[in-house]
């Protein structure tokens, strides 16, 4: 993980961390009794449990979550490649050419409102032998959602995917990763299986190609589910040209260490 991405969380949790016990503190202090102490330090805990599976790609306490893949039924060691917040020009595209170069499959978790944009994009993944997931319409933060927005948010998202490709996505990862304890429900009236993640490579940042294939293949093992990153949310600006550059360097990393990319499809029945 980069520096500045550990420092970033390092700040917010000590930042939790510091306020509630002030605060507690605080309570002490003006001499509140001893219940109340016992509720705030109750309900602080309650906070970090939900803050800690909502942050956490592999902690799913509300909701079960892929965060690995079996072995192929071939023996293959199969690693699951996963693309966020595309689709987008010409990023997307530019990956899609690549797999197809190494005959490596991947799945891509679409933005709704980028779909729209773009639905010829979207419609070369599934022509690839690519599979198509939800990523929300808007790329909205749902860690404080209402179950509304939630609902509002999945199917406005499946309604886009469905509307430029005819599929309907069967997979669902939520924006950055931030979880909500009543997003299992929803997903479950919907049929969508949570993907969360191993590890990200944190490509989002643009760093070297090179630094970017370190990340990748010094702790690529089989089962892995990676995010990466071909687009960028609605109404944002970003460069994928890095992840684009190191790429083939990527599946032929992995093809030495007799690593298989494959799309989450195509494991259907075994995850």
């Amino acid at each position: 993980m980069p520096f500045a991405a550990r420092l970033k969380i390092l700040v917010y949790v000590a930042l939790y961390l510091s306020g509630w016990a002030a605060i507690i503190v605080l309570t002490g202090i003006v001499g509140a009794p001893g219940w109340v102490l016992a509720v705030m330090g109750s309900f602080s805990a309650i906070l970090a449990v939900l803050a800690l599976d909502a942050f956490h790609p592999r902690v799913n306490l509300f909701a079960p979550a892929i965060v690995r893949i079996p072995p192929g039924s071939d023996n293959r060691s199969p690693i699951a490649l996963t693309f966020d917040d595309g689709p987008v020009e010409p990023y997307t595209r530019e990956i899609l050419e690549i797999l197809e170069q190494y005959g490596a499959k991947a799945s891509f978790f679409c933005i709704g409102e980028n779909v729209v944009r773009a639905p010829e994009l979207a419609r070369a993944i599934v022509a690839r032998g690519h599979t198509l997931g939800n990523h929300t319409q808007t790329h909205r933060n749902l860690m404080f959602a209402s179950r509304r927005q939630i609902a509002e948010e999945l199917d406005r998202c499946q309604h886009s995917i469905e509307d430029a490709t005819q599929v309907s996505p069967r997979f669902f990862r939520c924006p950055k990763g931030y979880k909500n304890p009543m997003l299992h429900a929803e997903l479950r009236r919907r049929s969508l299986r949570l993907v969360g993640y191993g590890y990200p490579i944190w490509d989002v940042q643009n760093p070297p190609p090179e630094e970017l294939l370190e990340r990748l293949l010094s702790r690529a093992a089989s089962g892995d589910v990676v995010v990466m990153h071909d687009g960028y949310p609605p109404g944002a600006m970003g460069s994928r040209d890095s992840l684009v550059t190191a790429l083939p360097a990527m599946l032929e990393g992995l093809r030495a260490r007799g690593l298989t990319p494959v799309s989450l499809g195509s494991m259907a029945g075994r995850i």
